[in-house]
Protein backbone atom coordinates (compact mmCIF):
# COMPACT_ATOMS: atom_id res chain seq x y z
CA UNK A 1 0.00 0.00 0.00
CA UNK A 2 1.74 3.38 -1.44
CA UNK A 3 0.86 6.99 -0.47
CA UNK A 4 -0.83 7.37 -3.89
CA UNK A 5 -4.27 4.81 -2.76
CA UNK A 6 -4.33 5.93 0.39
CA UNK A 7 -4.56 10.07 0.03
CA UNK A 8 -7.95 10.50 -0.07
CA UNK A 9 -8.95 8.20 2.95
CA UNK A 10 -9.28 10.74 5.58
CA UNK A 11 -7.18 11.43 8.47
CA UNK A 12 -7.99 7.83 9.89
CA UNK A 13 -6.26 5.89 7.32
CA UNK A 14 -2.59 5.72 5.80
CA UNK A 15 0.12 8.09 6.27
CA UNK A 16 -2.82 10.87 7.69
CA UNK A 17 -2.84 8.73 10.45
CA UNK A 18 0.60 8.62 10.99
CA UNK A 19 0.89 12.78 10.92
CA UNK A 20 -2.47 12.32 13.09
CA UNK A 21 -0.76 10.77 15.53
CA UNK A 22 2.40 12.28 15.41
CA UNK A 23 1.19 15.50 15.89
CA UNK A 24 -1.28 14.37 19.21
CA UNK A 25 2.23 12.72 20.53
CA UNK A 26 3.85 16.39 19.74
CA UNK A 27 0.67 18.52 21.22
CA UNK A 28 0.87 16.51 24.54
CA UNK A 29 4.52 17.06 25.18
CA UNK A 30 3.77 20.88 25.04
CA UNK A 31 0.52 20.14 27.35
CA UNK A 32 2.75 19.04 30.00
CA UNK A 33 5.70 21.38 29.60
CA UNK A 34 3.02 24.33 28.98
CA UNK A 35 1.15 23.03 32.43
CA UNK A 36 3.80 22.11 34.91
CA UNK A 37 7.42 23.08 35.97
CA UNK A 38 10.02 21.64 33.90
CA UNK A 39 12.37 22.07 36.48
CA UNK A 40 10.64 19.11 38.61
CA UNK A 41 11.75 15.74 38.57
CA UNK A 42 7.92 14.89 38.46
CA UNK A 43 7.74 17.02 35.56
CA UNK A 44 9.86 14.71 34.10
CA UNK A 45 8.90 11.45 35.15
CA UNK A 46 4.78 12.40 33.62
CA UNK A 47 6.85 13.29 29.97
CA UNK A 48 8.71 9.71 30.01
CA UNK A 49 5.67 8.06 31.14
CA UNK A 50 3.28 9.46 29.08
CA UNK A 51 5.38 8.83 25.93
CA UNK A 52 6.33 5.26 26.56
CA UNK A 53 2.50 4.74 27.34
CA UNK A 54 1.74 6.00 24.18
CA UNK A 55 4.21 4.38 22.42
CA UNK A 56 3.06 0.75 24.37
CA UNK A 57 -0.14 1.43 22.55
CA UNK A 58 0.91 1.85 19.05
CA UNK A 59 3.45 -1.18 19.29
CA UNK A 60 1.37 -3.62 20.57
CA UNK A 61 -1.52 -2.35 17.70
CA UNK A 62 0.70 -2.77 15.21
CA UNK A 63 2.33 -6.01 16.59
CA UNK A 64 -0.96 -8.15 16.82
CA UNK A 65 -2.72 -6.79 14.08
CA UNK A 66 -1.90 -9.65 11.88
CA UNK A 67 -3.11 -12.12 14.76
CA UNK A 68 -6.10 -10.31 15.43
CA UNK A 69 -7.40 -10.39 11.59
CA UNK A 70 -6.32 -14.03 11.67
CA UNK A 71 -8.91 -14.94 14.54
CA UNK A 72 -11.46 -11.75 13.83
CA UNK A 73 -12.12 -11.02 10.86
CA UNK A 74 -14.40 -7.94 10.62
CA UNK A 75 -14.03 -3.85 9.70
CA UNK A 76 -11.99 -3.04 13.16
CA UNK A 77 -9.28 -5.87 12.20
CA UNK A 78 -9.21 -5.16 8.35
CA UNK A 79 -8.78 -1.37 9.38
CA UNK A 80 -6.01 -2.51 11.87
CA UNK A 81 -3.99 -5.08 9.34
CA UNK A 82 -4.27 -2.31 6.67
CA UNK A 83 -3.06 0.55 8.54
CA UNK A 84 -0.35 -1.45 10.59
CA UNK A 85 2.51 -0.22 8.43
CA UNK A 86 1.67 3.30 9.63
CA UNK A 87 0.78 2.62 12.91
CA UNK A 88 4.08 1.44 13.21
CA UNK A 89 5.53 4.18 12.22
CA UNK A 90 3.36 6.47 14.67
CA UNK A 91 5.45 4.29 16.93
CA UNK A 92 8.42 4.98 15.89
CA UNK A 93 7.57 8.81 16.09
CA UNK A 94 6.61 8.74 19.58
CA UNK A 95 9.24 6.32 20.85
CA UNK A 96 11.96 8.80 19.10
CA UNK A 97 10.16 12.01 20.92
CA UNK A 98 10.23 9.56 24.36
CA UNK A 99 14.24 9.44 24.19
CA UNK A 100 14.28 12.78 22.99
CA UNK A 101 12.63 13.51 26.23
CA UNK A 102 15.24 11.15 28.34
CA UNK A 103 17.78 13.43 26.83
CA UNK A 104 16.42 16.98 26.81
CA UNK A 105 15.61 15.97 30.64
CA UNK A 106 19.44 15.06 31.44
CA UNK A 107 20.57 17.80 30.19
CA UNK A 108 18.24 19.99 30.92
CA UNK A 109 17.83 19.53 34.48
CA UNK A 110 20.29 17.80 35.06
CA UNK A 111 18.48 14.72 35.87
CA UNK A 112 19.81 11.78 34.85
CA UNK A 113 17.32 9.38 33.85
CA UNK A 114 19.79 6.93 32.23
CA UNK A 115 22.11 6.81 35.46
CA UNK A 116 20.54 3.93 37.13
CA UNK A 117 20.05 1.54 34.24
CA UNK A 118 23.85 0.26 34.00
CA UNK A 119 25.42 -0.99 30.72
CA UNK A 120 23.60 -3.79 29.47
CA UNK A 121 20.13 -2.13 29.63
CA UNK A 122 21.91 1.04 27.83
CA UNK A 123 23.37 -1.51 25.40
CA UNK A 124 19.79 -3.21 24.89
CA UNK A 125 18.05 0.20 24.36
CA UNK A 126 20.86 1.25 21.79
CA UNK A 127 19.47 -2.05 20.02
CA UNK A 128 16.31 -1.49 20.24
CA UNK A 129 16.46 1.77 18.68
CA UNK A 130 18.88 0.47 15.96
CA UNK A 131 16.28 -1.65 15.37
CA UNK A 132 13.12 0.69 15.32
CA UNK A 133 15.54 2.58 12.78
CA UNK A 134 15.57 -0.24 10.39
CA UNK A 135 11.95 -1.18 10.76
CA UNK A 136 10.87 2.27 10.10
CA UNK A 137 13.28 2.90 6.80
CA UNK A 138 11.83 -0.41 5.39
CA UNK A 139 7.92 0.40 6.34
CA UNK A 140 8.67 3.08 2.95
CA UNK A 141 8.11 1.09 -0.50
CA UNK A 142 11.44 2.64 -1.53
CA UNK A 143 14.01 1.42 1.09
CA UNK A 144 11.67 -1.82 1.93
CA UNK A 145 12.91 -2.98 -1.89
CA UNK A 146 16.65 -1.64 -1.03
CA UNK A 147 16.58 -4.09 1.23
CA UNK A 148 14.76 -6.98 -0.10
CA UNK A 149 12.05 -9.00 1.26
CA UNK A 150 14.79 -11.60 2.88
CA UNK A 151 16.62 -9.13 4.74
CA UNK A 152 13.20 -6.75 5.72
CA UNK A 153 11.10 -9.17 7.06
CA UNK A 154 14.00 -10.35 9.31
CA UNK A 155 14.51 -7.52 10.28
CA UNK A 156 10.55 -6.85 11.47
CA UNK A 157 10.31 -9.79 13.13
CA UNK A 158 13.40 -10.12 15.75
CA UNK A 159 12.54 -6.34 16.01
CA UNK A 160 9.29 -6.82 17.22
CA UNK A 161 10.06 -9.56 19.40
CA UNK A 162 12.72 -7.91 20.71
CA UNK A 163 10.51 -4.45 21.54
CA UNK A 164 8.05 -6.77 22.74
CA UNK A 165 10.41 -8.32 25.70
CA UNK A 166 10.94 -4.77 26.45
CA UNK A 167 7.92 -3.34 26.80
CA UNK A 168 6.52 -6.26 28.40
CA UNK A 169 9.62 -7.09 31.54
CA UNK A 170 9.06 -3.08 31.86
CA UNK A 171 5.34 -3.86 32.85
CA UNK A 172 5.11 -7.30 34.10
CA UNK A 173 8.04 -6.71 36.69
CA UNK A 174 6.09 -3.36 37.58
CA UNK A 175 2.62 -3.42 38.17
CA UNK A 176 2.07 -1.12 40.65
CA UNK A 177 -1.60 0.32 39.60
CA UNK A 178 -4.24 -1.11 37.71
CA UNK A 179 -3.32 0.68 34.36
CA UNK A 180 0.45 -1.22 34.23
CA UNK A 181 -1.21 -4.37 35.34
CA UNK A 182 -3.71 -3.70 32.27
CA UNK A 183 -0.87 -3.12 29.85
CA UNK A 184 1.16 -6.58 31.24
CA UNK A 185 -1.67 -8.23 30.65
CA UNK A 186 -2.53 -6.63 27.55
CA UNK A 187 1.37 -7.75 26.58
CA UNK A 188 0.90 -11.46 27.53
CA UNK A 189 -2.45 -12.13 25.47
CA UNK A 190 -0.52 -10.72 22.55
CA UNK A 191 2.43 -12.89 22.45
CA UNK A 192 0.00 -15.68 22.85
CA UNK A 193 -2.14 -14.69 20.11
CA UNK A 194 1.16 -14.55 18.02
CA UNK A 195 2.42 -17.87 19.02
CA UNK A 196 -0.56 -19.15 18.71
CA UNK A 197 -0.65 -18.76 14.75
CA UNK A 198 2.66 -19.56 14.52
CA UNK A 199 1.98 -22.93 16.00
CA UNK A 200 -1.31 -23.77 14.49
CA UNK A 201 0.57 -23.07 10.90
CA UNK A 202 3.73 -25.00 11.88
CA UNK A 203 1.02 -28.02 12.74
CA UNK A 204 -0.50 -27.76 9.30
CA UNK A 205 3.09 -29.18 8.01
Amino acid sequence: MNLKKTRNQGVFSGWSLTVSISLLAILNVFYILSNFDIGEKETVSMLIRSTAKLSFVLFMLAFVASSLHYYLKNRVTTWLLKNRRYIGVSFAVSHYIHLTMLVLMTVHINFNVFEDRGLFRTAIGATAYAFITLMTLTSFDKTRNLFGAKNWKPIHMFGGYLLWIIFAKSYLLEMTNPLRIFFAITAVIVLLLRVSIVVKKSLKY
